[in-house]
């Protein structure tokens, strides 16, 4: 099935109390986005209708968007989108932070539109995904080689 589709996605209710909109997410599996992963597959963020906060899982691990520099060609895609500062604790609440991706020898030759990122109970975080700038750019997740 193409990128998009509902394979790998799950829509989750979280029971925990909750005073804002991140209570409704979406739990994206997808173990192509992970910074280890390596296919001649390239997937496309610019091509995703992103409509709601999301979840990033490493099988049944919740996991972040690094935050440094992710090598070209990782994550299922040609220049892997990284979290340019750091993720929020539960107090900070919501905060919107800057997205890169890498190309040639520049870490953040391109600027990807700015996400949201909130912390939830346990530290597993949320994203509120934009549509990149371009194609060939995708969301990635884990904390390999850089």
């Amino acid at each position: 099935m193409p990128y998009g589709s509902s394979i790998g996605e799950q829509k989750v209710t979280d029971h925990s109390p909750c005073v804002d909109q991140c209570c409704l997410y979406t739990s994206l599996h997808q173990q192509w986005r992970d910074t280890n992963f390596h296919s001649k597959n390239v997937r496309c963020g610019y091509k995703v209708n992103w409509r709601a906060w999301y979840c990033l899982y490493l099988g049944r691990v919740a996991m972040c968007m690094p935050e440094s520099c992710v090598l070209a060609n990782r994550s299922g895609t040609r220049a892997p989108l990284w979290l340019k500062g750091l993720h929020p604790l539960l107090t900070d609440g919501m905060v919107t932070q800057r997205v890169c991706s890498p190309w040639k020898s520049d870490c953040c030759l391109f600027k990807s539109r700015p996400v949201q990122a909130k912390a939830r109970p346990g530290n597993d975080p949320l994203y509120r995904f934009v549509k990149p700038v371009n194609c060939y750019l995708a969301y990635c997740a884990g904390n390999g080689p850089n």
